[in-house]
């Protein structure tokens, strides 16, 4: 018996979540919802995706690549002999060091178990990295935690070195130094 899943290919029809789901559940008595959930997630990938995989050969190598399809299916293929009928066209863009994607998308990677994984959340850091020739964007700005603790700071000094106490100037003065230092 084959064991494509070649249901998701009418091209007049959208398949909604509730009948991928019954529809494997029908096909595949022991599926799980992550498989349900891994399957709507491939079936429903837009042009434009950005794809991450892991390399083969050197799991420390990642490889890029950009959706120029949505799902298709290839009944010819769907044997033994030619593999899986079930396919994304994709462009390859660059195989680099894992340890050189952007720090969030490496976060939300590690915390990936599944086999297809949503990061969506991070298409638009992805999409400068990209951009960027393949180098980590670096901050163009203080982020505002430390923005508001200098601004803060700076307060201080101005109050506190325009006192006119000299005791709390000397004061401020040797806790900046120390501060500094």
């Amino acid at each position: 018996e084959s064991s494509s899943v070649g249901i998701f290919t009418h091209e007049t029809h959208i398949w909604t979540t509730t009948e991928i789901s019954s529809t494997l559940k029908a096909k595949f008595k022991d599926i799980s919802e992550v498989g349900i959930s891994m399957v709507d997630l491939f079936v429903r990938m837009p042009i434009g995706s950005i794809i991450l995989t892991p390399s083969i050969q050197d799991r420390a190598l990642v490889h890029i690549f950009k959706t120029t399809s949505t799902y298709q299916y290839d009944a010819s293929a769907d044997s033994d002999d030619e593999g899986n009928p079930h396919f994304i066209e994709a462009r390859h863009l660059k195989t680099i060091a894992r340890k050189d994607l952007p720090e969030k998308v490496l976060q939300s990677l590690s915390g990936a178990r599944k086999t297809l994984s949503q990061i969506s959340q991070h298409y638009d850091l992805l999409e400068k990295f990209i951009e960027n020739d393949f180098q980590r964007v670096l901050l163009t700005r203080t982020p505002p935690k430390i923005d508001m603790r200098l601004e803060a700071i700076d307060t201080l000094y101005s109050l506190l070195l325009n006192s006119g106490d000299e005791n709390v100037r000397l004061g401020a003065a040797r806790a900046i130094i120390e501060f500094e230092l």
